[in-house]
């Protein structure tokens, strides 16, 4: 829809799924200039195709099961799958996250993956540890598991630290204009069994590549990269991905907007009535 002269702007806001709030939800804005009844019309019109396409805009992230099979099945073809929290959603920082889930190491450990490699964990105490410890020092760490209920457990690992970066900034990189820089703290790189994990000292969620190439890592040689985030990682990450996939990992941010334990957002609409104007 184009502006008109006396239409300012047309937005559509997503709304926040894990903000408990009686209006959560998709909305649509329209600004006039000085005239409501202009802008009225257009935004109700917006807001019915938005709605016509509710059931494909409903995103669909694949298990964390169905997620392992792939990497598996993965041959080296010099592009790595990402795979993202959706790409780890359930842990993204951004959605207000720990960011220090254990589930998804776990499973790629003890499925025996090699070749892939996983971020951001966010666990100061042992990047603290890794950094006094030296680039090349062989540790055993407890990992990860600290902060909810739903990081799941600490994991005790037998690591080699391949790096360390003092006051790591990754690029975000944006529609228009310079990348924005983002702080991930003091961050180390950890080897255990042929997975990489990025473990970083400030929480944040994934942007960018930089977090992984940063410490060397050559995403040629990769098979997967799993990262902690959700949709914000795609502009940096699919120039460099074989495939792009959205995984629904257990943790505190449930996909499954039906499954959160609202206490006061208003569930008189969809997903919870597939069509609440009947």
């Amino acid at each position: 829809m184009n502006r008109g002269e006396n239409i300012i702007s047309v937005d559509i806001g997503h709304g926040f799924p894990w903000g408990d709030v009686a209006d959560c939800g998709t909305r649509t804005l329209m600004i006039s200039d000085n005239d409501p009844e202009l802008a009225k019309q257009p935004a109700e019109k917006i807001g019915n195709v938005v709605f016509e396409h509710r059931h494909e805009l409903l995103f669909n992230p694949i298990s964390l099961n169905k997620a392992i099979q792939i990497i598996q099945q993965k041959e080296h073809t010099g592009k790595p799958i990402v795979i993202a929290d959706i790409a780890d959603i359930a842990d993204n920082a951004g959605g207000g996250a720990a960011s220090d889930s254990t589930s998804v190491l776990e499973a790629m450990l003890s499925n025996g993956l090699t070749d892939c490699a996983i971020g951001m964990i966010w666990d100061p105490q042992v990047v603290e540890i890794a950094r006094k410890a030296g680039t090349g020092a062989q540790l055993t760490v407890r990992l990860g598991g600290k902060n909810s209920v739903d990081s799941g457990q600490p994991l005790d690992l037998n690591v080699k630290v391949t790096g360390i970066i003092n006051d790591l900034i990754q690029p975000f990189p944006q529609y228009s204009g310079d990348d924005l820089p983002v702080p991930c703290g003091d961050t180390v790189c950890l080897e255990c069994n042929g997975v990489s994990i990025i473990v970083n000292s400030t929480r944040t969620q994934v942007f960018h590549p930089a977090i992984f190439t940063a410490f060397g890592i050559d995403l040629s040689c990769i098979k997967a990269l799993v990262v902690k985030s959700i949709f914000h990682f795609y502009a940096g990450f699919a120039p460099i991905a074989e495939e792009v996939l959205l995984m629904g990992a257990p943790g505190p941010l449930n996909p499954d907007f039906t499954k959160v334990p609202y206490k006061q957002a208003d569930l008189h609409k969809f997903p919870w009535m597939d069509n609440p104007f009947r």
